[in-house]
């Protein structure tokens, strides 16, 4: 297996979001981050995705169900509503990011929120 890892500006980054992932015709995991411009936000956004792609490819959650919710979900649901197929993942990902935001001495509330300015 080859994954690939891009940090890239954040319009380059699918369904205007901050990370993405998905497999290239190749067959290489592609997954792409915004740059935060602050390297180690950038890198909790990586493992987060890297953590979501991971749990949703092992409970049978295909990319391509992931996209269809982000390609069609309206402004009110996002990935921690119910109807979101991946909310599980996506909510053991965001854990993890909190996680790692209170061992490293930044509120959650500064990171996430300059996280979603992006």
């Amino acid at each position: 297996m080859k994954i690939k890892i891009e940090v890239v500006p954040q319009k380059e980054i699918r369904f205007n979001d901050v990370g993405d992932y998905y497999y290239k015709h190749d067959g290489t995991l592609l997954i792409r981050v915004a740059d935060t411009g602050n390297s180690i936000y950038t890198r909790i956004v990586l493992i987060h995705e890297i953590i979501e792609q991971l749990l949703t490819e092992a409970k049978g959650i295909t990319i391509e169900e992931v996209d269809e919710f982000d390609r069609t979900a309206d402004k009110e649901l996002t990935s921690d509503s119910p109807q979101c197929p991946h909310s599980k993942e996506h909510s053991l990902a965001t854990a993890v990011e909190r996680i790692l935001c209170a061992y490293l001495g930044i509120p959650w509330q500064t990171y996430d929120n300059f996280v979603s300015s992006l």
